[in-house]
């Protein structure tokens, strides 16, 4: 029960939206940095990966990193609704999320999907092939890599 109660905590926190007629409300900075904090604690602790490692692909060090830590990376991207039940990039389904970011953060994200949409298209294990998204997102622009 803890468990569907934390994930519906992060479904609210990524797709905080209230709809009432016409307008629709964007998620805050703080509710962006909730939400990464619940998802690195979820994912970290799904698959054991080292804080160091994760704290060093918010850095852009991607080289060589453990099975736990890609796995982590598929997780994260996972639980952002970022990726495919086949580990691929979900392009659609990040081009929803964009109007849902602050301002800001939009045209950068945009930026970002384009150029990842087929980032890991030659691999098939779903943790090597994050790996290569998130690599490619961070390349993209290091100021607005959002996987926590």
């Amino acid at each position: 029960m803890q468990i569907q109660r934390r994930k519906m905590k992060i479904f609210l926190g990524l797709f905080g939206i209230f709809v009432c007629s016409d307008v629709v409300f964007c998620l805050t900075e703080a509710q962006i940095k909730q939400t990464g904090k619940l998802i690195r604690r979820s994912c970290s602790t799904k698959y054991k990966a080292d804080i160091d490692e994760l704290d060093g692909f918010i850095q852009g060090k991607f080289d060589n990193p453990t099975e736990a830590g890609k796995c982590y990376l598929h997780c994260a991207l996972g639980m952002m609704k970022m990726v495919k039940k086949d580990g691929h990039i979900d392009y659609e389904s990040g081009m929803k999320q964009v109007p849902l970011l602050p301002e800001p953060r939009r045209a950068p994200a945009s930026h970002a999907l384009n150029e990842c949409k087929t980032a890991g298209d030659d691999l098939t294990q779903k943790c090597d092939i994050a790996v290569t998204i998130a690599k490619c997102s961070y390349d993209s622009g290091p100021e607005h890599y959002i996987i926590p």
